[in-house]
């Protein structure tokens, strides 16, 4: 596309913004332009990577939370880069908290949405259940996963050990954690309202664990196709 004026105005570049991350084009891609490979597993077509985006659909960016102390106390968006370093973004993608990923402005791209509790458990299904659905699940091309030696990736879905971010950073190399789209109302969180439900893979385990987790924790998020019965 090319532009004939200037475009100055914060709302007249959101406009713009909007534009692109909602037309038509076949690719799939966010708002700083990465596009993101896809796959069709069973009838889900997901994406086949992390999420990486800094802004919502409508062209507002989403906090980047650097201090520990500050990520902990956040019940609003916000995002960070594993250890804060934006080197890890392409390898591992963004983790966001629970608040951006349920945010009404949207952070998964036009036509997509973060998955959820049900898309995580269809996934496992498909693939013997979450005893051992999760070495079906994880990449195997990059030697990511510390002391893996079991993983196949034959789903494509190519899961990365980006750890999360808890107080801290931790287990890169170990674990993937994602945020699932439902909330979580039991008792269990011992904390009402504050929990929403994840999906984690381990990288010497073959199974899946479906769980639930504070939602100011850090976690990567994995987006699906909207289809059209369901809007």
């Amino acid at each position: 596309l090319v532009f004939a004026k200037v475009i100055t105005t914060s709302a007249a570049v959101a406009f713009v913004i909007l534009l692109l991350s909602c037309s038509k084009s076949r690719k799939v891609h966010d708002l700083e332009g990465h596009n993101y490979k896809t796959i069709k597993i069973g009838n889900t077509e997901w994406f086949a990577e992390n999420l990486q985006t800094a802004f919502f659909q409508n062209g507002d960016s989403i906090p980047n939370i650097l201090e520990d102390s500050l990520w902990f106390s956040l019940s609003t968006p916000g995002f960070c880069y594993y250890d804060n370093n934006p080197n890890n973004k392409n390898t591992f993608g963004n983790l966001y908290n629970w608040y951006a990923v349920n945010d009404k402005r949207k952070i998964c791209p036009c036509g997509w949405e973060v998955a959820t509790k049900s898309h995580f458990g269809e996934l496992s299904r498909l693939f013997g259940g979450d005893q051992v659905s999760g070495k079906s699940l994880k990449d195997n091309s990059n030697r990511l996963w510390l002391g893996d030696t079991i993983s196949t990736n034959v789903s494509g879905f190519s899961a990365v050990p980006g750890g999360h971010r808890n107080e801290h950073f931790e287990r890169s190399g170990k674990y993937a954690f994602f945020w699932q789209k439902d909330d979580y109302h039991g008792q269990a969180c011992f904390t009402e309202n504050l929990c929403a439900y994840e999906c984690s893979i381990l990288s010497d385990f073959s199974y899946v664990n479906q769980d639930f987790g504070h939602k100011y924790r850090g976690m990567s998020v994995r987006c699906v196709k909207i289809e059209k019965s369901m809007k």
